[in-house]
């Protein structure tokens, strides 16, 4: 009996991306600061938006939020909130609170 031999699979290489090498940095305003490090510690742009709210004197909206997390992210060369993020508590300049 001849059977098929099967198809010869080629190994999955893994693709790593580095972070973004930190160039001429722009520095982030307190307020991007604020809305990564809430990220950073769990809170969704609704959350975030009542925390920030209830710090200053003004309303600020969820998209509000999302456009300074945004303004962050292109200030960091960052992929993503996600991203932005990691590239935030590796450079020192947020922090996890628990």
């Amino acid at each position: 009996m001849n059977r098929a031999k099967p198809a010869r699979v080629q190994p999955s290489v893994a693709r790593v991306i580095p972070f973004p090498a930190p160039q001429e940095t722009v520095p982030l305003s307190a307020q991007e600061l604020a809305c990564l490090e809430l990220a950073a510690n769990g809170h969704d742009a609704g959350q975030s938006s009542r925390l920030l709210s209830a710090s200053e004197s003004t309303f600020i909206s969820e998209a509000t939020v999302r456009s300074v997390q945004m303004r962050a992210r292109h200030k960091l060369n960052a992929r993503s909130l996600t991203h932005a993020v990691a590239i935030g508590l590796d450079r020192g300049l947020i922090e996890l609170r628990g």
